[in-house]
């Protein structure tokens, strides 16, 4: 949901489009929406990424163009397990896992709720805002309290990054330059 959208690329965050995967060109990038969306469950985000276009011309006379390319970019890579973490009170008694570099902030860190290493993968992505890949061998019904902190948001400290997650866990995490998706945004000629 979405509502009092005024800026495209909230709009596409909320469709699960990370900010660093669009791109707009000609100028769309100053695109302004003003609407409430509510998102259909069970939707793959392709069909409703195919929908939004034909959905902003008739809505908001907004002639876009989406296209989807193939570009390398920096891309995290999870390997291993997560394993065993320290139990914490205040997650009832659940283990926490802190995405930090050099500071954590108790009150104020993001995350929370239970998370298998497939919703870390995408709430870190999210956060550092760079494609994050779960090639673990955790299975999918582990699950575990994730708290996201300030330091690392959309950090370019990913040594401190990767060492703090990696003493917690037995994660095996590496840079890789892989091939991601890229939404590019641009508006139609008239």
């Amino acid at each position: 949901m979405c509502f009092g959208c005024d800026r495209l690329v909230d709009l596409l965050e909320d469709l699960s489009v990370r900010r660093g995967a669009v791109r707009f060109e000609g100028g769309a990038e100053d695109t302004r929406i003003h609407a409430d969306v509510v998102r259909r469950g069970g939707v793959a985000r392709e069909e409703l990424l195919g929908e939004l276009p034909p959905v902003l011309r008739e809505r908001l006379d907004l002639d876009l163009r989406f296209r989807m390319v193939a570009e390398p970019s920096r891309t995290l890579v999870l390997r291993g397990a997560v394993g065993e973490l320290p139990p914490d009170d205040e997650a009832g008694g659940r283990g926490v896992l802190h995405v930090f570099t050099d500071g954590r902030n108790e009150p104020g860190v993001g995350g929370g709720g239970l998370v298998s290493t497939a919703g870390m993968a995408a709430m870190l992505s999210g956060h550092l805002e760079m494609p994050v890949v779960d090639e673990t061998n955790e299975p999918d019904a582990e699950s575990f309290q994730l708290r996201l902190h300030d330091s690392a948001y959309q950090t370019q400290r990913l040594d401190l990054l990767i060492r703090n997650l990696e003493a917690q866990t037995d994660l095996d995490i590496a840079v890789e330059e892989r091939a991601n998706e890229v939404l590019i945004v641009s508006r139609n000629p008239s």
